[in-house]
């Protein structure tokens, strides 16, 4: 039998030339590497700046917000001081505005309480007037009624040779001329007196005329009726503070206490304030 022969070896060259393909493998491989650890390099140091960055705005954030805390801070420690002073401010505003309102609200007391007499003062001379010409009528016609009764005796008058009673003629003749004398002088002191109080009564009511609104056309009348208090436009200037009056919705006569402006904002009629009489 023959004898085997064994396979040949690879021959030097292919092997040399897998070694050299396998090198070169490695090499681009290497390569390949290197430009992928440039990359990540590169990366890196973008991040390393994008957070060096990040950090320094982070900080310069920090900063700021801690020198905001400090004014915050500052005006926290102010605040009280100042609240404390616009309170003062406005409580001394306030107290100012209510003496003021203090002031306003005596002040037209006052003159409630002066037109109130005027008024009452000119309802007394009224009230005069009418007793002073009263009496004047009555002086008239008793004046009428001697003078009547004077020329009745005169009529009557004996001649001297008819009577012995002629002297006591005279003499009632003499006593109705003085009677008329005087009647006809106490009916001047009434005359005087009438033009008088007539002269005060319209001194009165041109005061009173003179009175704030007393030139309004309307007026507001405010009272309480029997559901509550109720406000009611009427025509004319208000009435004066005293006056009695008669209210429809009321239980009772009213008196007007005093004349104000109406209790509505921006609202520019006068108010009459009643109350029961």
């Amino acid at each position: 039998a023959a004898a085997a022969v064994p396979a040949p070896a690879l021959a030097p060259l292919e092997a040399l030339a897998a070694l050299e393909a396998e090198r070169d493998a490695a090499r681009a491989e290497a390569s390949a590497a290197a430009s992928r650890v440039a990359d990540l390099e590169t990366e890196l140091a973008s991040a390393r700046e994008a957070a060096r960055a990040e950090v320094d705005a982070a900080r310069t954030a920090a900063a700021a917000a801690q020198a905001r805390a400090g004014e915050l801070s500052a005006e926290l420690a102010e605040r009280p001081a100042e609240l404390e002073s616009r309170w003062t401010e406005q409580v001394a505003e306030l107290e100012r505005r209510l003496d003021e309102a203090s002031a306003q609200i005596s002040a037209l007391r006052g003159e409630r309480d002066e037109l109130a007499a005027t008024v009452g003062e000119r309802d007394l001379t009224i009230e005069r007037l009418r007793s002073a010409t009263d009496a004047l009528h009555e002086r008239t016609a008793r004046l009428e009624q001697v003078e009547t009764e004077l020329t009745e005796v005169r009529a009557e008058r004996p001649e001297p040779t008819q009577s012995v009673d002629a002297e006591a003629f005279t003499n009632r003749i003499a006593e109705l001329e003085d009677a008329v004398v005087v009647e006809v002088a106490r009916r001047d002191e009434l005359e005087a007196a009438v033009a008088e109080r007539q002269e005060r009564i319209r001194e009165l009511e041109q005061l009173v005329r003179e009175q704030p609104w007393a030139s309004s056309e309307r007026h507001l009348l405010f009272f309480r009726g029997p559901s509550g208090y109720a406000l009611v436009e009427q025509d004319g200037p208000p009435p004066l503070p005293g006056a009695r009056i008669e209210v429809a919705g009321a239980q009772a006569p009213q008196v007007v206490t005093r004349v104000a402006p109406a209790p509505l904002p921006g609202h520019a009629l006068p108010c009459a304030y009643l109350v029961d009489a």
